[in-house]
């Protein structure tokens, strides 16, 4: 019963990495995108770069959510 209950565990933690992942991927993003409007890259103003980086934000949010059962999946 124990190692049911350790890979229960492991499997959130798994999860939660991923998730922490997911989460600085889309922080790192955003950055990039003000750091490409910096060097003059893009044309954009600050209001249509958080726009555009709300889109991807969801974008990449929907995604895991339709992949980390996928994920889950593989752990059991």
């Amino acid at each position: 019963m124990k190692k049911s209950t350790k890979n229960k565990n492991n499997n959130g933690d798994i999860m939660r990495s991923v998730a922490s992942s997911i989460d600085f991927i889309k922080s790192q993003i955003s950055a990039d995108l003000m750091t490409a409007k910096n060097k003059k890259m893009i044309d954009l103003d600050v209001d249509q770069l958080k726009k555009i980086a709300n889109i991807i934000d969801a974008s990449i949010e929907r995604s895991f959510m339709k992949t980390s059962g996928q994920i889950e999946s593989k752990l059991k």
